[in-house]
């Protein structure tokens, strides 16, 4: 029962991980874009 418990909680983890990940990427896009085409 224990082990099942850890390996939810793992799972947890890495689709939290990979949420993380992908919003990062989208920051930097953003981020990416926001320099190349300044508001003026």
């Amino acid at each position: 029962m224990k082990k099942y418990y850890f390996l939810q909680i793992t799972i947890a983890i890495q689709v939290e991980w990979e949420k993380f990940q992908l919003l990062e990427e989208e920051m930097c896009l953003i981020r990416n874009s926001v320099l190349r085409s300044p508001l003026e």
